[in-house]
């Protein structure tokens, strides 16, 4: 399994921005999936987004996170070491995604960790082949 993680969007918006930012970047990114946390805010998000679907989007996926943040990320690193996780190879938000997946969990900052894990685990089941612009996660040593 390789999965390709091909951009990041990290804000705090109130429901109606969030709600706009969903479609939009759905729109722009054509994606074919859309995976929203079934906690706080997302499930708010995903009633408005079945009851109401926007043209030209795919309707989302619920994911409810099972366990805390640390146990999630706990079941990714072989995925991770044996290469299978790509990243761009230049993107605006890439050095701090990677700050905060290498500080895990000795960071103020971590959703984007957790959102990391959370669909590595829904991406377990999927085939998915990056093109020659990705570069995998890199891992440094343990110890």
């Amino acid at each position: 399994m390789t999965t390709t993680l091909l951009h990041v969007f990290r804000d705090r918006l109130n429901f109606p921005d969030l709600h706009k930012k969903v479609i939009s970047h759905a729109r722009e990114f054509a994606a074919d999936v859309i995976l929203i946390e079934k906690a706080g805010i997302g499930i708010s998000l995903l009633q408005e987004l079945e009851a109401n679907p926007p043209l030209r989007m795919v309707r989302p996926i619920g994911i409810l996170p099972k366990g805390d943040k640390k146990d999630r990320l706990a079941a990714q690193p072989p995925k991770i070491e044996a290469g299978h996780v790509y990243l761009p190879m230049e993107a605006p938000w890439l050095a701090d995604f990677h700050d905060e997946v290498l500080a895990f969990p000795n960071t103020r900052h971590d959703d984007q960790v957790d959102t990391l894990a959370q669909f590595l685990f829904w991406a377990s089941s999927r085939r998915y082949n990056p093109p020659p612009s990705m570069v995998s996660l890199p891992v440094y040593g343990s110890g």
